[in-house]
């Protein structure tokens, strides 16, 4: 099984513009649409996605400790990412 190698982390959103998420070297990670400017979604959106470099580690941890839920998310996130 190949290992995800996504943009290292931490990711956090741009505190000018909070619907951008950046790495931890500056650059552009993703950027979050939709939602009229005052929604709060996005920016809900914005956080979850910058917290996904935290998340995948601790799967990662969990299913190196061997636990099925974890193991079974990994499968498809490597799956997915060899697409």
């Amino acid at each position: 099984m190949s290992t995800v190698s996504p943009t290292p982390g931490p990711w956090s959103d741009n505190n000018e513009n909070p619907r951008k998420i950046i790495s931890a070297d500056g650059g552009l990670v993703a950027s979050v649409f939709g939602g009229k400017i005052e929604d709060l979604e996005p920016l809900a959106n914005a956080k979850l996605i910058s917290a996904a470099p935290t998340m995948l580690a601790y799967v990662r941890n969990q299913a190196a400790a061997g636990d099925a839920v974890a193991k079974a998310l990994i499968s498809v996130i490597e799956d997915h990412s060899a697409k």
